[in-house]
């Protein structure tokens, strides 16, 4: 199968999503029709069952999670159409971002359950980003917000406080504001 080659956006707040949007709430759908059509059965049980209950845990982990960080959530039916994604646990990219907004829009367009899971939660020394910046030459400036234990996970590691939050924006902002390109610093 031929797939055209997709073009790079150009212009500011343009987007390369594949599939594309409007196809994500029929991709949905058939996929769900396409689950409830099995009928194998896995450790003695119908996938359908297994399918079930793994759908309602899902749902319930993710409503009590969002409960325990203040995250209001409308009640989740098992049963509907439930779109998830995931990203490993650390600094986002813009796509992650992106993809992230485009699954909570198709869950208010369909009515979908959206839930985005943890994934990859392995080990890891620092939650970093680099900034390019004018140290005085061209250089790439670090900023920290996490630091782990030895051999702790994403999961294990406390989340940065107000004042660590606070220290890597300013380092970033700091970074960003040694460039010669004053729009950098206004985002």
């Amino acid at each position: 199968m031929a797939h055209a080659r997709p073009s790079v956006p150009q212009g500011h707040g343009e987007l390369l999503v594949q599939p594309p949007y409007a196809d994500w709430a029929s991709i949905a759908e058939a996929n769900r029709a396409a689950a409830a059509a099995w009928d194998a059965r896995i450790g003695g049980l119908p996938a359908a069952e297994l399918r079930a209950l793994a759908r309602r845990e899902a749902c319930d982990a993710a409503a009590s999670f969002s409960a325990r960080i203040g995250v209001p959530v409308a009640a989740a039916d098992p049963a509907g159409l439930l779109v998830m994604t995931g990203h490993q646990p650390e600094l986002y990219h813009p796509g992650v971002w992106v993809k992230d907004f485009l699954l909570q829009r198709l869950a208010d367009d369909t009515g979908a359950t959206a839930i985005d899971l943890v994934v990859d939660s392995d080990g890891f020394d620092t939650v970093a980003a680099v900034f390019p910046c004018m140290r005085p030459e061209a250089a790439r400036c670090r900023a920290t917000l996490a630091v782990a234990a030895p051999g702790a996970c994403y999961g294990c590691t406390p989340a940065p406080d107000a004042a660590q939050a606070a220290a890597f924006r300013a380092a970033g902002a700091d970074a960003l504001g040694t460039l010669p390109t004053p729009a950098l610093a206004r985002h």
